[in-house]
């Protein structure tokens, strides 16, 4: 696949998928609060003690890289 393929694609198209790229990141982060919350009312089993920060930080970096990127394709077919 060439290197340049991206900018071929309908920018439309990109745009859905990208989207469903931040859906994915919300939806993981709301699993992982609705099991912690689970864990919490269950005192006497394991608890989540994890960083958030360590678990979702890259994820949320290209989820701000993603935003600009939907911004950017949002762009070109505003004006192709």
């Amino acid at each position: 696949e060439e290197s340049d393929s991206l900018w071929r694609k309908d920018p439309l198209a990109l745009i859905k998928n990208l989207e469903s790229c931040i859906q994915l990141h919300e939806a993981y982060q709301e699993q992982y609060k609705a099991t912690k919350e689970t864990l919490h009312m269950l005192p006497k089993g394991k608890q989540f003690d994890f960083s958030e920060t360590l678990i979702f930080g890259r994820f949320e970096l290209f989820c701000r890289r993603v935003y600009k990127l939907i911004d950017m394709f949002q762009t070109i077919h505003q004006f192709s």
